[in-house]
């Protein structure tokens, strides 16, 4: 990627509401990309070298600072000792919160790695570099490795997100996947906030409720009475349920007042 211009990103994102800073090839890589919407994150600086990208900016729905970093690791263990501690010294000088992000060619122990060698030296001075930045190495789901050879016959974890402890207070699902490969010996990352809803809090039964005198005939009278027409038995149940609940709460509650005046 010598050079792209802004119809070339605008082609990628697919909108004209984005930002992006990008840094050129060097040897075999191909340069690093970085695209935002403009609405969600707006950029302070950036810091470009040949091996990440650093934006410094302010995540806009909670007005909270953040600095991503997307990094291509270089091969040579020396060059990725000097590439750990400048980053360390970038984050340890933000005043804010940090997500490092990409292919650090680098695994943290020997089961990350398979059929090829395993040293444990630069994997240690990895670990050392995320504990010393105070970072969080998020668990990827799906896939255990990130990168293979077109042969199969060598597999790593080369790729992988690096958070800090306050990212989980501003987004308190978050989840990082690995994806499918395709085009790439590289499988795609994706780092995201999964917010599940369960629905309705469960309808609370209580055993007592069986010592009310009624309550069986109660029940057998209301389910046997009821009509729906929907064609999907489950569907059918389900409404049934709901019904008979409301029936419940209501006859319980009846039933507790007047006990309460009697007595």
């Amino acid at each position: 990627m010598t050079s792209i211009s802004h119809m070339d990103v605008k082609f990628l994102w697919g909108n004209s509401n984005y930002d992006y800073v990008c840094s050129e090839s060097l040897g075999n890589s191909g340069g690093i990309l970085c695209i935002w919407e403009a609405s969600i994150f707006k950029k302070i600086n950036t810091t470009v070298s040949d091996n990440f990208i650093a934006i410094y900016g302010t995540w806009l729905p909670t007005n909270s600072k953040i600095l991503f970093i997307a990094i291509y690791a270089p091969q040579q263990t020396s060059c990725k000792r000097k590439l750990w501690d400048y980053i360390s010294n970038i984050v340890g000088r933000w005043n804010g919160e940090s997500i490092i992000m990409g292919d650090f060619n680098e695994v943290r122990s020997s089961e990350e790695r398979r059929g090829s060698c395993f040293n444990p030296y630069s994997a240690r001075y990895f670990d050392r570099f995320i504990s010393n930045a105070g970072l969080v190495d998020v668990t990827l789901e799906g896939y255990a490795f990130t990168w293979a050879h077109p042969s199969a016959s060598k597999m790593s974890k080369l790729d992988r997100f690096l958070v800090s402890d306050g990212i989980f207070s501003l987004f308190p699902s978050i989840t990082a996947i690995c994806l499918d490969r395709h085009l790439s010996d590289h499988r795609p990352i994706l780092l995201r906030e999964v917010k599940l809803d369960f629905g309705p809090t469960p309808f609370r039964f209580y055993h007592s409720w069986f010592d009310y005198v009624g309550f069986d005939d109660m029940i057998k009278l209301s389910w046997h009475s009821f009509s729906h027409s929907d064609t999907n038995g489950m569907i059918r149940f389900k409404k049934k349920l709901q019904d008979l609940k409301k029936i419940i709460r209501s006859w319980i509650k009846a039933k507790k007042l007047l006990v309460g005046c009697r007595n």
